[in-house]
């Protein structure tokens, strides 16, 4: 810890214990040190504390005087970087950069802000202007939110809300359950909020979400089957913002906020239906009830002249035949399910009692499996109802995701292997590296390029090896290694040299026996032909 910050610390502690009528003695023995420094720190004003601190902070920063033009002209070209950004350019530049703490990095930076008058220059921010209030009838807002909750067993569990506003009178509904939303689910969340508001919107705000959207297609959406076929029905125009923008419907993101911290903080989960109850409860009395601090009026109040401008609703939504449950995953990620196994992406599994949420989608036949915390779609499979003991897998979910270090180095190799060829002949090269061991596949990437880097500095060779690996059957760093060395000897290894025979056999063994001309010539004499 600094030395400045022990000894204010220290100060600190002295003063009060003495305060609290202990003696020199008591003290010494509390905090461990000698009864002299308790005396000494006893004796010192706050202006001598003070007086002291700048007296070590100035000492410290003395260390790093020399460096003064060099952080002044960072700063003035660079006035946005912060203290360890220049404390990392400093060990950047000097190799014998003192060892100071970043307290004091940061402090001679201060210093030198204010002496230069460089105040930080903050990166632009997105402007923003408020938005006129929307006529009535015209837009309600849609966002989810997340939420564990206590239950009545001691345990916690996750609940899932989607929640509905209308734009103009702030009058809002939201749907809970204890299992992620699916685009059936949300369908059914819709029907509920829009019999709450007896109406319907003109259009209603989302986000690019998967239970609503398949695919933006810049602006012409392709919504999923289930809210096409909703929209169809009820008539309303569903607008998405664009792609990692939330301010763009702020009012739903506030109330998600404001229903968390408001209605769900501290409350006991008991099961969905009392969930609602309770939510419905909390509406009547203060969420559509308490006046709004920015608009000064009552949600209700408003919505009670709002009401008569939204459209009729009249559809009828049966609620999804849908369940969720956890699952607990096996050591070779797959989970059971009804009789049969059904696999998760690898990694899903990290310690015993690693689980996984399962919901059950009655309409298409098919479970859909989530990753607890956070809540994320991991895998949806087809049911199996026909036998049991099947084991249903998908063949992505073998597959591990490349390390960064091994993504960093095959991009380095194909980089390099293109600027001597072609980009097709570098794909093809790469393939029948992969083809030749997927096992090793990573081990020969790095040790492949680790070959290649040792001749970087000869361009021609390189050029040459590379050329004639493309071409021989070199595929993996043992096999370069050795064309290499064949080739730096002045050997000019041929076609096949290289080629790992089966069985032992060895190039002897399978090379053509040769014939004299002599042989030919005596075959000839011997033999009348009739031409």
């Amino acid at each position: 810890m600094n030395r400045t910050i022990i000894m204010v610390q220290l100060w600190d502690k002295v003063k009060t214990l003495l305060s609290e009528n202990l003696t020199v003695a008591q003290v010494s023995r509390i905090l461990g040190v000698d009864r002299k420094t308790v005396r000494r720190y006893r004796d010192m004003s706050q202006e001598q504390i003070s007086a002291l601190v700048d007296r070590e902070v100035k000492r410290r920063l003395c260390k790093l005087e020399p460096y003064r033009d060099f952080v002044v002209n960072l700063l003035r070209e660079k006035p946005m970087l912060s203290s360890p950004q220049v404390h990392d350019r400093l060990l950047e530049h000097y190799p014998s950069f003192p060892d100071v703490s970043p307290r004091t990095v940061y402090s001679f930076v201060q210093r030198i802000r204010t002496e230069e008058d460089i105040p930080v220059a903050h990166e632009s921010l997105r402007e923003f202007g408020r938005v006129e209030q929307m006529p009535y009838g015209k837009q309600a807002q849609v966002d989810f939110g997340e939420m564990f909750l206590e239950n009545t067993h001691g345990s916690r569990t996750k609940v899932y809300f989607m929640l509905m506003v209308l734009r103009r009178s702030c009058y809002k509904f939201a749907w809970f359950q204890s299992c992620p939303f699916t685009a059936e689910s949300a369908v059914y969340a819709h029907h509920l909020a829009f019999r709450y508001f007896c109406g319907v919107p003109e259009e209603v705000v989302y986000d690019q979400d998967v239970k609503f959207l398949v695919n933006e297609n810049y602006g012409k959406y392709h919504l999923t089957a289930a809210l096409e076929a909703y929209v169809r029905e009820v008539g309303y125009k569903p607008v998405f913002m664009m792609a990692r923008d939330p301010q763009s419907k702020g009012l739903a993101e506030a109330y998600v906020r404001y229903v968390k911290h408001n209605f769900l903080s501290g409350r006991t989960y008991v099961n969905d239906e009392v969930l609602n109850d309770e939510f419905l409860g909390w509406l009547e009395r203060t969420g559509n009830q308490n006046r709004h601090s920015v608009y000064r009026f009552v949600p209700s109040a408003e919505f009670a002249i709002e009401k008569d401008y939204l459209a009729d609703y009249k559809a009828s939504v049966k609620g999804p035949a849908m369940y969720a449950r956890s699952y607990v995953v096996k050591q070779d990620n797959t989970i059971s399910y009804k009789g049969n196994t059904y696999s998760v992406p690898l990694g899903t599994y990290q310690h015993k009692g690693s689980r996984v949420l399962i919901v059950m989608n009655e309409a298409e036949q098919q479970i859909e499996i989530y990753s607890e915390d956070p809540c994320k779609l991991i895998a949806c499979h087809d049911v199996v109802t026909d036998r049991k003991g099947a084991v249903v897998t998908k063949p992505e979910h073998r597959r591990r995701e490349p390390s960064k270090t091994m993504l960093k180095a095959e991009s380095e190799l194909r980089q390099l292997l293109t600027q001597y060829g072609d980009e097709h002949c570098t794909n093809r090269y790469l393939e029948r590296v992969y083809n030749a061991g997927p096992r090793y596949y990573r081990k020969a990437v790095m040790g492949i390029l680790h070959e290649l880097r040792k001749i970087a500095d000869c361009p021609m060779m390189i050029e040459n090896v590379i050329q004639s690996a493309q071409e021989l059957p070199i595929l993996n760093p043992n096999e370069l290694a050795e064309f290499i060395e064949e080739w730096s000897m002045g050997e000019n290894p041929s076609p096949g040299s290289n080629i790992i025979l089966p069985g032992g056999l060895t190039a002897q063994d399978v090379t053509p026996a040769k014939r004299s001309i002599s042989d030919y010539g005596k075959f000839f004499e011997d033999n009348d032909l009739p031409f």
